[in-house]
């Protein structure tokens, strides 16, 4: 009896913050992070700027230029030698490689964090890096954009912390976190989205992010970047849930009978060469960029 009245209390707890979540995305309430200016100004440039407006661009914001010159430095992108300075970095890693590396950073710095909601932020940000660097390759492999799609990995999730941070603020601990999780998986997806056009990000990447979970188009009328962010979640979802014993090289028979390895005519040596790629993307997670 005891548990049916505290479960009746849950769900009245949960309907209770789920109609505040509602009021507040309808009113756009909703206490979005800014996008830091230098990563404004490094968007904004073309695809083939050269290095010194790539340089120009991080060096308005110290805080940015340090976190690219540790995460150049990482497993992830290392090479042989130490690389000490800012062009060093853009001529060893390219313009594409900084913006996602700068995104990479803003990401964990602005949006993924959260005292009282550590936990699931920090599974959240675990998927968001995965899925960026697998969405990446799969799109190279199709070759489509491989920034595009990093970006649609890296924000597929950007949702959960925000509403996170909105239930640290406005819920006390009345409700499981469990409940919790269910309010905030149902409404993620159009918070990022939202938050995509606040940075005035691409509308193709506002729509990848409004159809990559659950999409009510026909399977046949979805984008192809969104069948590859999917594929790239998938991806993260191996490893996020297996960590570092994710060391067998077979690819998981989840990602072999995915339906985006149909959708995207993916073939069996693609499939293996996308999830070659799982060193990277967990030499990322091992980097803290706070």
């Amino acid at each position: 009896m005891g548990h049916a009245n505290c479960d009746l209390h849950d769900a009245d707890v949960a309907e209770s913050v789920a109609r505040m979540l509602d009021k507040r995305i309808g009113a756009g309430d909703l206490d979005m992070p800014m996008l830091p200016a230098a990563a404004t100004k490094l968007l904004a440039l073309p695809e083939d700027a050269d290095a010194r407006a790539l340089c120009g661009a991080l060096e308005t914001d110290q805080v940015i230029a340090a976190h690219v010159l540790r995460l150049a430095n990482s497993a992830a992108y290392r090479g042989a030698t130490e690389i000490v300075s800012l062009s060093q970095a853009v001529a060893r890693l390219g313009g594409r490689v900084i913006r996602q590396l700068v995104m990479l950073i803003v990401s964990d710095t602005q949006v993924f964090h959260s005292v009282r909601f550590a936990e699931p932020v920090r599974l959240a940000r675990e998927r968001s890096v995965a899925a960026a660097v697998f969405s990446g390759e799969t799109a190279r492999q199709k070759r489509l954009s491989v920034e595009h799609s990093f970006l649609g990995g890296l924000l597929h999730n950007v949702g959960q912390p925000i509403l996170w941070r909105l239930l640290e603020q406005h819920v006390k601990g009345e409700a499981s976190q469990s409940t919790l999780e269910d309010i905030v998986i149902k409404r993620h997806s159009v918070v990022g989205a939202t938050l995509a056009a606040a940075w005035e990000l691409p509308a193709t990447l506002i729509d990848l992010l409004n159809n990559v979970e659950d999409s009510p188009q026909p399977a046949e009328e979805v984008d192809d970047f969104v069948w590859v962010v999917r594929f790239g979640c998938a991806c993260a979802t191996q490893i996020t849930n297996a960590g570092e014993s994710t060391n067998d090289n077979d690819v998981p028979h989840e990602l072999q009978d995915h339906p985006s390895v149909d959708w995207l005519e993916l073939y069996p040596d693609d499939v293996e060469h996308i999830w070659a790629h799982r060193d990277r993307a967990l030499a990322l997670l091992s980097s803290k960029e706070t």
